[in-house]
């Protein structure tokens, strides 16, 4: 795993990038799926509950969020997001 980065950053980044390169993806995310091949191998420790369910609510959580985010912003000038521990 990377150092510094919390597993359940890493695994949302998976599940967004397994989202964007199946065929009947639900949303696109070329960036998570581009950052993901960077990633260190996977610690096989999480392989046992990362499955099907979990890695599809973990990646529409983040697209939801995402969406609220962008209606939230596009109408405010200068905006800036920070996240605090909030993986």
């Amino acid at each position: 795993m990377l150092d510094g980065v919390s597993a359940t950053c890493v695994l949302t980044l998976r599940a967004r990038a397994e989202e964007h390169l199946h065929p009947q993806a639900v949303f696109r995310d070329p960036l998570a799926a581009e950052w993901f091949t960077k990633v260190p191998p996977f610690d096989p420790t999480f392989e046992a509950w990362y499955q099907d369910g979990l890695k599809t609510a973990m990646a529409f959580r983040a697209d939801d969020l995402d969406h609220v985010l962008r209606r939230y912003a596009a109408d405010k000038k200068d905006l800036v997001f920070v996240e605090l521990g909030c993986d």
